[in-house]
């Protein structure tokens, strides 16, 4: 024996019907342990004898008396030479009432009203519901279930209809891999009406201010709006410093946060965001592209969002939409796409030509960027420079 021992949940007295030659006998047991782990009644011989029982095996057979002589059982020997007796039908264990919710806590805090289907349609035995017992809450389901509660899918406020009535800005990051710049944060400045968006990349997040009051003299100077009215983000200490709330107050600016941890009211700014990432996600598993140059990846799919129509513009894009014109995509090739460079640095008995990567467009300057190396020793430069960057000037009317 393995010495396992098995506990009792109660004593009582057992009859049982035993096989006695063609016909069966009763056999009542007194002092019964009640032991829902054993999946078998065992009767201890031992303590039969006690009781004034005896016994008589022989011939494949066991036999036992009670105290007045009379055979009350003749089992036959199995197989497995154990004496043992088959009740056809019935149940190894016996059927037990229970509660609804103690049906609950047994199922592993399924629903009650899953737990007493199983009951009711007969999908599970050996158990009876109690037809008295009620649906009680249960505090474990409150502690380990309890979620929150969906943000209603409706626009604060009716959509902007003029450039700067309200800007979205969000900060995204920390990024787990520095970009070619050093830069493991960007963040990004959505207009609500034409939903065109800009972004840069930050070392940190002090650099919030800064940034912003450079996209702010963008939007002046470029004569989108006359000011920036309102500007929404969410309650992250990076938006709420004094010197923040300082200069939207002198450049009349109202600002509006967003619930803490409620991310959904800012959802312009998030879902952005998300579709970002899972932009870039897509361009560098398809180019093999280094992960640092995740910011290069970042300014190209931030343009080709604005060249994308919306459903929130009616089918605009955004580029569009503030412009006026539609984008001009000529010369849009697939990001990491190899290319051939004309490098006129070398001398006359070098190579005229070095293999280079797509990047995206520069519109700042015009410019396509294509890197000749996937390696971090190299630094941005210019055209007849060995670097990360070659830039070649195209027609300014893109």
């Amino acid at each position: 024996m393995n010495q396992q021992r098995f506990p009792a949940i109660g004593m009582g007295t057992l009859t049982i019907h035993v096989p006695n030659g063609c016909n069966q006998s009763t056999l009542t047991l007194n002092d019964v342990l009640h032991a829902p782990a054993i999946g078998y009644t065992l009767v201890s011989l031992g303590a039969l004898d006690k009781n004034g029982y005896h016994t008589s095996i022989g011939g494949s057979n066991l036999e036992l008396f009670a105290p007045g002589g009379e055979r009350v059982t003749r089992i036959p020997q199995t197989t497995c030479s154990l004496y043992r007796i088959k009740h056809m039908g019935e149940s190894v264990h016996a059927i037990e009432t229970i509660s609804v919710m103690e049906l609950h806590h047994h199922m592993g805090h399924i629903t009650p009203a899953s737990a007493c289907t199983l009951v009711e349609k007969n999908l599970v035995t050996g158990i009876k519901l109690d037809p008295n017992s009620q649906e009680t809450q249960c505090d474990a389901c409150i502690f380990a279930c309890t979620t929150h509660k969906p943000v209603p899918k409706l626009h604060v406020g009716p959509q902007a209809q003029h450039f700067g009535e309200e800007v979205h800005m969000d900060v995204w990051g920390l990024l787990p891999v520095t970009s070619k710049c050093g830069c493991r944060y960007s963040i990004t400045f959505t207009d609500d009406a034409t939903r065109y968006t800009v972004t840069y990349l930050l070392c940190t997040k002090a650099e919030a201010l800064g940034v912003y009051k450079t996209f702010e003299v963008w939007v002046l100077t470029q004569q989108h709006c006359a000011a920036i009215k309102v500007l929404r983000s969410d309650c992250s200490g990076k938006y709420l410093s004094d010197a923040f709330d300082q200069h939207l107050k002198l450049a009349g600016t109202a600002r509006r946060l967003t619930v803490h941890n409620t991310p959904q009211l800012n959802g312009v700014a998030k879902r952005l965001n998300h579709t970002l990432m899972e932009r870039i996600q897509a361009f560098t598993h398809t180019s093999g592209l280094p992960k640092f140059l995740w910011g290069e990846a970042l300014w190209h799919v931030m343009w080709l969002k604005n060249c994308t129509a919306m459903r929130a513009l009616d089918g605009l894009m955004p580029h569009q939409a503030l412009l006026g014109r539609a984008p001009d995509l000529s010369g849009l090739q697939l990001l990491g796409t190899t290319m051939w460079v004309h490098d006129t640095d070398g001398t006359k008995l070098d190579a005229h030509a070095c293999e280079g990567h797509w990047l995206g467009f520069d519109t700042k300057l015009h410019a396509v960027m294509i890197t000749p190396y996937l390696s971090r020793d190299t630094m941005y430069c210019y055209r007849h420079c060995q670097g990360i960057l070659f830039i070649f000037l195209l027609p300014t009317s893109n």
